[in-house]
């Protein structure tokens, strides 16, 4: 995964997995409306955070993405959308965040 700068847009590092704090879920709708029309991937969605250094997340509930089912990321649980987290791990796998999140839409 790329991680970018926030202010200058410019990856500064490639990770296999990141700890974030006071994390957004962002999803780009003209970037979403893009990959449905025309059936091909193009990165359009994230996580935008402040990169925490050695901090454990303890699996609790896993928030991912998929431009077909959903215009934005939700808890592969319950369905429901998030916007936000205090924490979250982010790894190829989808975001995790901690058992005692509650959602924030």
């Amino acid at each position: 995964m790329s991680v970018r700068d926030c202010k200058t847009r410019r990856v500064i590092a490639h990770v296999e997995s990141i700890t974030l704090k006071d994390c957004l879920f962002k999803v780009s709708e003209k970037g979403r409306q893009r990959v449905l029309r025309e059936r091909q991937k193009n990165v359009h969605a994230g996580v935008e955070g402040e990169w925490v250094a050695d901090t454990k997340v303890p699996p609790g509930n896993r928030i991912i993405y998929d431009p077909y089912r959903f215009s934005s990321f939700v808890s592969e649980k319950t369905g429901q959308p998030y916007k936000q987290a205090p924490l979250a791990l982010i790894t190829p796998a989808g975001a995790f965040i901690g058992p005692e999140t509650s959602q924030s839409t």
